[in-house]
């Protein structure tokens, strides 16, 4: 069944977690192989949280995740998984069929924990996180096409990549209709950035400081050398004694005469 056929809800609006850079190029280069009939807009992401009723409310558990949450960093698995997604189980040919790939790391639990308790869910329900990188509609891929699959995605290296925003998107209909709609950094990043300015601030005076405590060395240590000359030991003057009394006596006249 074509896509157009398919008729879905989606998944209302999403926060996502999306490779950017070097990393997000890699994963578009792995989409465009594996299912290049993907939109060019189709974004490569993990999921944090979907279902959710408006833009106001993914904006606040967004809000609510990056006020406590740092940068980290994911890595995405080279293994490809099949997985199918049931648009509607009643209806075998309107399953959207799933291809992804396993996300490994420790932030996105406490993460997905926080959006949770933003969302006041009495039970806290974890899920894998994955990137998919391939959607179609129909019937499920096969074993020999999971098999092609895998050989595609062979030559790919685990690919890391730092998280520092959330990803607000509209999933509505199909995958085809899905639209990024904002960004938020997560406060954390903020932070950092901030930390590493205000020390390389502070690392920059130390060294002015220190450069400008070694050119005046060498003139403060010409100007206080003749000072010096009254720090240094005195020197010795011999003494004869004569009837009880100590009479100092030239040094010249104590150098023995030649013989």
């Amino acid at each position: 069944m074509s896509a157009q056929a398919v008729q879905h809800d989606g998944y209302g609006y999403a926060i996502w977690i999306v490779p950017r850079g070097a990393a997000g190029a890699q994963l578009a280069s792995v989409v465009s192989r594996l299912a290049p009939w993907l939109p060019k807009h189709h974004t490569p992401h993990a999921t944090l949280r979907c279902h959710l009723a408006s833009v106001p409310q993914a904006r606040a558990v967004a809000l609510a995740v990056a006020a406590v949450t740092a940068p980290f960093t994911l890595r995405v698995s080279a293994v490809v998984e099949a997985c199918h997604v049931h648009y509607a189980p009643e209806e075998a040919d309107d399953h959207c069929r799933a291809v992804h790939a396993v996300v490994s790391g420790d932030g996105f639990l406490p993460a997905l924990s926080v959006a949770s308790r933003a969302l006041r869910e009495s039970v806290f329900t974890p899920h894998t996180p994955h990137i998919s990188l391939a959607y179609r509609y129909g019937a499920p891929y096969t074993a020999e096409e999971v098999a092609n699959l895998h050989a595609t995605a062979a030559g790919e290296s685990a690919i890391d990549f730092r998280v520092e925003s959330l990803t607000i998107a509209s999933c509505h209909g199909l995958w085809h209709d899905w639209r990024v709609l904002e960004e938020i950094p997560l406060r954390g990043a903020c932070a950092v950035s901030a930390c590493r300015a205000a020390l390389l601030r502070a690392a920059r005076v130390v060294w002015l400081a220190c450069h400008r405590l070694l050119l005046r060395l060498p003139r403060h240590w010409r100007s206080v050398k003749p000072s010096l000359a009254c720090c240094t030991a005195p020197s010795v003057t011999p003494r004869t004694h004569d009837a009880g009394s100590i009479v100092e006596a030239p040094a010249e006249e104590l150098v023995p005469a030649e013989a």
